[in-house]
Parts: structure tokens; sequence; C-alpha cells
């Protein structure tokens, strides 16, 4: 049965849905052996190519099988965030399924190609996090300089209040903290106006 590319496109999301994993999660070191004791043998570039053209859904399952530990080991090298490192991997495979035929097997191997792309997309994403981090900082800074500011335009203000009869500092209490109208604050203070 063959599928479309939306279709086959689907299979990684909806593995990732269904099993709440994401492409080549799970495929450690033991799960290598374990298909070398079986005496599994790898699927050669042309011929995963083929599986990927005939049955989409096959061939993608294969794609992961093989290369999923690869990519994983990988993404490691480049991003420290596990959820980047898992979008990494699933885009990697995502957009290799989606230009499948700009890959040619003369030039080298598949592996080797999916190396490339995934470390294209991971270096992507750390600059991405990287100018997300430092426009964080500049923003803290920024917010830090205002504070700083603020604190010394108040001891500024503390100074000159300091400086004032007591009289004086009453008349601005009264205007600028408890918003007293001129005419209220001369009625309190028996003032002409």
């Amino acid at each position: 049965m063959a599928y479309s590319c939306k279709e086959s496109a689907l299979y990684f999301r909806i593995k990732k849905q269904i099993t709440g994993q994401v492409c080549g999660e799970g495929y450690g070191e033991e799960r290598r052996r374990k298909k070398a004791k079986e005496g599994e043998r790898r699927i050669p570039d042309r011929e995963l190519l083929l599986i990927l053209e005939q049955d989409p859904s096959r061939g993608v399952e294969i794609l992961i099988e093989q290369y999923s530990g690869l990519l994983w080991t990988l993404v490691q090298n480049y991003l420290d965030n596990p959820e980047d490192q898992k979008d990494c991997v699933n885009e990697t495979f995502e957009q290799f399924y989606y230009n499948r035929k700009r890959f040619t097997p003369e030039k080298g191997t598949l592996s080797a190609y999916l190396a490339g792309m995934l470390q294209k997309r991971a270096i992507t994403l750390y600059r991405k996090n990287s100018v997300r981090r430092w426009e964080e900082l500049n923003d803290e800074y920024e917010n830090g300089d205002s504070q700083i500011e603020k604190m010394a335009e108040n001891l500024d203000l503390q100074q000159a209040l300091s400086a004032l009869k007591p009289d004086e500092l009453e008349l601005i209490r009264m205007k600028y903290y408890e918003g007293m109208t001129v005419q209220e604050i001369a009625a309190s203070l028996n003032i002409s106006y």
C-alpha cells in the first residue's frame, strides 16, 4: 500500500502522540546489541530509498531504526536541552523524508548525509537559543539599570527633603503624598491663599 507524502510525514507525529516517544528515543545501545545478536542486517542506502518510495511507512520505520542511535549521539554534542534534542532529531528525519530525492548514494553515505542535516539544524537551534538568552540577559540588565537609577533618584530626593525646614516638608507631604490641593493645604494650615 502506497502512502502520500503527507501520510508518511504524519508517521513522525503519530508515533510521538501514540507512544509518547520521539523518533529514536528508546533505541539505545542495548537495542543495537540485541539486533546484532539476532543477526539483523543493515539495509543498504539504495535499498532503503527504494523501500521509502514503495512503502513509506515501513521505510520511515527502518530509517528511524537504523539511524536514530547515530543522530541521538550527535545531537547531544550540540544541544543541552532534551526537548531541543528531540525536536532536532525528529525534524532531521522529517526533513530527510521530504527532501530524500536530493540524496545521491554515489556522493556519500546516508549516515553522513543525515549527520550533516542534523548538524545544520542543531546549530540553527543553538544560535536561536543563544539569541533568546542574550535578549533575556539584556532585558535583565536594562531592568537592573532602571532600578539602580530609581534608587539613586530616591536617594537624591531623600537628601533634598532632609534639607527642608519642617513646615516646608509638611507642605510637600500634603501636596504630593496626600494629594491635597493648594486650597486644601492653605485651609488646613490656616494660611491665606
